[in-house]
């Protein structure tokens, strides 16, 4: 069946020449397939206010069903230039395209927009040279890709400026860029950095930015970095936030510099000088530098490989594995035995009953046979029994199929899973699921659906509208791929001995600068922890040298604690 539809159009006015254009094509005899495509052209004079313009918008749509993929691109593209008396001209166009491709497996996405636009002033009296008074410009691209196996999408945002209007001028530059990449049960990761530029007449304002979080099962990190710069004020800050197998660490750095001429211009008429002197900054710097102010900190724990395990307890045989998962019994409180006492003070109707002094919970649960809704799988009964709890090291699973109502059928096969059995510092049971196939049936789309106790007939409407059948589509059969992967189930609880904790801070300007580290640490059945700290400034009694150090030993239930402290 093919199908086309065109439609045109033109107004003229003495003021408005207006004409559109569209199509509409369809064919579904090879492969379903439709494209729609609109023209618009204008052109206007309006003598009123002195203004004439013309312009043109293209929009473009294509679609395609395939046994593979549907796929879906659309465009447009415009143009405007317009002058209002004879002085102001805006102009501008815009380009616009995007795809969308989809099957069972995966979908991919991708978006590009540009948009560019001016305004000039014309000075006729200048034979026609042009004054920008804006220009601006974007650049857009977005792709994205989606699939049991894998998540990945990326940004890329690009923007241009000049204006230029009376005594005011600035030129920017604006760029974000960022990505996606997120594989299941593995890896995430995520990068964004936007770095502006906006210099002007009034000073130079800009902002970088830069964030990265990784995560894996080994290791996982956060950095952020920022600068910020407005005229001659400047502001720095990074944050690392990471752990792994051997430490976890915090780092925290900042900065700020800026001019302090108005330090220069505070009397302080106790001394009868200027702050300035009165700190003495003229040593150790100048009035026309830039003065800053770092500070910076670090938190880093090394640990440490020794500590405590509690596993629970298991029989590792040539086919299976065994858990043997103990009753839970709770000591009832001897405020909860005295409340039916205290009850039974107030009313002596209420009878005395006999509270036991523990609370033995049976885990084990049996379940019923059951069928699935929505599917034809029926399971027999079975039971639950924690400390008997067997799983074999090939778990086959029933084939089975998804009945959902209006949606194609969903077959399951049958497919075996491995388990095995990991010891480490911390014991996993894994269970490891092979790729395999779902096979989705054929579908007819419906020409009629109901709602409530209506019918509503798409063949009555196509023929109403534009004296057309629907045609019959069938979406053909599809398989949709589950990729092979493997769950880890904790088995055990380790909770590691302590390592060593260490702390260090810093404050540098160029009057006053101190440096002090910290650090504790466990050496058999003691703790030894240790301080240092230092100062050194343009004012002499601010200045210090201070270390100390202690040892706590824990011996026959006795602590002894020995100190040593210096200070200059």
């Amino acid at each position: 069946m093919e199908v086309s539809v065109a439609n045109n159009a033109k107004i003229n006015l003495p003021s408005l020449n207006l004409e559109l254009n569209q199509e509409f094509t369809g064919n579904t005899k090879t492969k379903p397939n439709a494209a729609f495509k609109k023209k618009i052209k204008y052109m206007f004079n309006i003598p009123l206010i002195e203004s004439v313009g013309k312009g043109n918008l293209d929009m473009n749509w294509a679609l395609e069903v395939l046994s593979s993929c549907v796929s879906l691109e659309t465009s447009s593209q415009g143009k405007s230039d317009i002058l209002i008396m004879d002085s102001l001209n805006l102009a501008g166009d815009l380009e616009n395209e995007a795809s969308f491709c989809l099957n069972a497996n995966r979908l991919r996405s991708t978006l590009r927009t540009a948009l560019n636009s001016n305004i000039d002033k014309q000075e006729i009296k200048k034979q026609n040279s042009n004054n920008n008074i804006l220009q601006f410009n974007v650049n857009k691209n977005l792709a994205l890709e989606v699939s049991l196996r894998r998540m990945f999408a990326t940004v890329d945002y690009t923007s241009n400026n000049n204006v230029n209007f009376a005594s005011f001028n600035t030129n920017g530059k604006h760029i974000v860029k960022g990505e996606l990449d997120f594989v299941p049960l593995t890896t995430f990761k995520t990068t964004l950095n936007i770095d502006a530029s906006q210099p002007s007449s009034l000073g130079h304002a800009g902002l970088i930015q830069s964030i990265n979080l990784a995560i894996n099962s080994e290791k996982q990190s956060f950095t952020w970095s920022s600068n910020e710069q407005l005229a001659s004020l400047m502001h720095a800050c990074d944050l690392l936030l990471s752990n792994d197998d051997s430490e976890a660490r915090m780092d925290l750095t900042g900065s700020v510099e800026c001019h302090l001429a108005f330090v220069k211009l505070v009397k302080l008429p106790v001394y009868q000088k200027t702050l300035w002197d009165v700190l003495k900054c003229g040593q150790v710097t100048n009035i026309d530098n830039l003065q800053f102010l770092n500070i910076s900190s670090s938190i880093v724990y090394t640990k440490t490989v020794g500590g405590q395990k509690y596993t629970t307890p298991f029989k590792l045989f040539e086919n299976s594995i065994t858990f043997s998962i103990p009753e839970i019994s709770i000591t009832v409180p001897s405020w909860v035995k005295d409340i039916p006492h205290s009850i039974r003070n107030i009313d002596l109707r209420f009878e005395n009953p006999d509270v036991p002094n523990y609370l033995t919970f049976h885990p084990a649960i049996s379940v019923p046979a059951f069928d699935v809704p929505f599917t034809n799988l029926h399971l027999e009964p079975f039971t639950i029994d924690p400390q008997n709890l067997n799983i074999p090291n090939v778990i086959t699973t029933a084939a089975f199929e998804i009945m959902l109502p209006g949606l194609p059928i969903m077959s399951v096969p049958s497919y075996n899973i491995d388990t095995t059995y990991l010891e480490g510092r911390i014991s996993f049971l894994s269970f490891k699921m092979p790729q395999y196939e779902i096979t989705v049936s054929s579908l007819t789309l419906p020409k009629s659906f109901i709602i409530g106790k209506h019918t509503i007939s798409l063949n009555e409407i196509t023929n109403r509208i534009l004296n057309f059948e629907l045609p019959t589509i069938v979406i053909p059969e599809q398989k949709i791929e589950i990729p092979e992967f493997a769950l880890h189930l904790p088995s055990s609880v380790f909770i590691p001995a302590f390592g060593t904790l260490s702390v260090t801070m810093k404050v540098s300007s160029p009057i006053y600068n101190v440096s002090t580290s910290a650090n504790l640490e466990k050496n058999d059945s003691s703790f030894l922890t240790s301080l240092h700290s230092i100062c050194t400034s343009t004012m002499i009694f601010l200045e210090y040298d201070l270390s100390a150090s202690s040892t706590l030993e824990f011996d026959n239930g006795l602590i002894n604690v020995n100190e040593k402290c210096n200070l200059i």
